[in-house]
């Protein structure tokens, strides 16, 4: 054997074997049709799944522009659909041919009906991956979209005017006026009976302010804490650096200042006129609104170190799941277009007795069906048995331009 020959049959390992009886037509004929219902089922739940799971659980706000995820999550999830419903319809159609054929012309004539419908079923069976793989696409991106937070208010999506970069800005204003007179030689490393953790966290401030060793290896900048940058708090400090920004947010809001001026216009001595009754309840006012103040300096910072640092961790979690299926169903789609091509070119050889090319090709793609019925093919078996003739040969020999025995 020849080194093409060998090639050509390590690439092309198929054969197909013509039946002896409408029993076996009608086996092979009924594990067609399985496999069909099988990709009309996977096709109609992922349907569903895309439709009612991703499509229409995504409602647009309008929070931000539609080209940052809206765009291309409609683009995957259609395509996810659009490939469900290819299968579904292509094996639809297919299954109705050869249906069509099983009830008109009998078992025979429907398997060659099937059997020529080799291009559609693979169609079909590719479309159920690449479906699976838009629908997985389309998750990565929800879960994206889910779970990474208002990122609206981080610098990397605004800039200096996002909410993030503003509050660290006031922040930095805020340790200025707080270390204003802090002396830097009375520092406790630690609470004592005269420095309990609020004082603590003021000197932890004021001590990140000041100028930054030669020898450090720090790699972050920060102009207005050069020793401990504001986003290394975390690190440094632990769940204390809470206590730290708790007590930058009460500067800022002027809290310990309306604290005092409570204090003062409240006392029970200086409360025997109207006047004095009101401006404490002025102040008193003022003093809720700083406290409510600082509590949402804290908050909003506490989500900004969540969805701002953390938003790169969440996009690398994903990353390693979506790029190593990427391959996986790459290959997959590879893989079985190189089989279904092998099945195409085993059919295409047994049907090679044709006398028309143009005419198995429409019958391959379902425009032609003018294949023996299951009369003919008993009576060329006939034929065969009275003139001892092999089935091989009415095959290859037959008179009737177009004309096959089973397949």
């Amino acid at each position: 054997m020849a080194f093409g020959e060998k090639l050509l049959k390590f690439l092309c390992p198929y054969t197909i074997d013509p039946c002896e009886n409408r029993e076996e037509a009608q086996e092979k004929y009924g594990d067609y049709q399985q496999f069909l219902n099988t990709l009309i089922t996977i096709g109609t739940l992922l349907m569903g799944f895309i439709l009612t799971g991703t499509l229409l659980n995504y409602t647009y706000t309008g929070e931000i522009r539609r080209k940052k995820f809206a765009e291309d999550f409609d683009i995957v999830s259609l395509w996810a659909c659009a490939f469900a419903t290819g299968s579904v319809m292509a094996s639809l159609l297919v299954s109705v041919r050869g249906s069509i054929a099983f009830r008109n012309n009998g078992p025979v004539k429907a398997l060659r009906a099937m059997r020529n419908s080799t291009i559609w079923m693979g169609f079909a069976e590719l479309a159920i991956y690449l479906s699976i793989y838009y629908f997985s696409q389309s998750v990565f991106k929800y879960l994206h979209w889910a779970q990474k937070g208002p990122t609206g208010i981080c610098e990397d999506m605004k800039g200096p005017v996002s909410e993030c970069s503003q509050l660290t800005e006031d922040f930095g204003e805020a340790a200025e006026r707080l270390c204003a007179t802090w002396n830097q030689a009375g520092f406790a490393q630690k609470t004592t009976p005269t420095c309990d953790y609020e004082c603590l966290a003021i000197n932890r401030v004021c001590d990140a302010m000041q100028p930054r060793r030669p020898n450090s290896k720090l790699k972050v900048r920060d102009k207005t804490f050069p020793k401990v940058p504001f986003l290394l708090w975390g690190n440094f400090y632990r769940q204390e650096a809470l206590i730290m920004i708790n007590s930058l947010g009460d500067e800022m809001c002027r809290r310990p200042l309306m604290h005092r001026i409570v204090g003062h216009l409240c006392e029970e001595v200086s409360l025997s006129g109207i006047e004095a009754q009101e401006a404490c309840t002025i102040a008193n006012g003022n003093f809720i609104k700083a406290d409510e103040c600082a509590q949402n300096a804290v908050d909003t910072m506490a989500l900004c170190n969540n969805v701002c640092k953390e938003l790169k961790g969440l996009e690398a979690l994903l990353a390693s799941w979506r790029i190593p299926s990427n391959w996986i169903f790459t290959f997959i789609v590879a893989f079985r277009c190189f089989k279904i091509a092998q099945q195409l070119v085993a059919v295409c050889r047994y049907h090679a007795t044709t006398a028309n090319p143009a005419i198995a090709l429409l019958r391959e793609v379902g425009v032609c069906d003018d294949f023996d019925s299951d009369e003919e093919f008993l009576e060329n078996i006939e034929s065969a048995s009275e003139g001892e003739i092999s089935y091989r040969e009415i095959r290859h020999g037959h008179q009737k331009a177009g004309t096959y025995l089973e397949e």
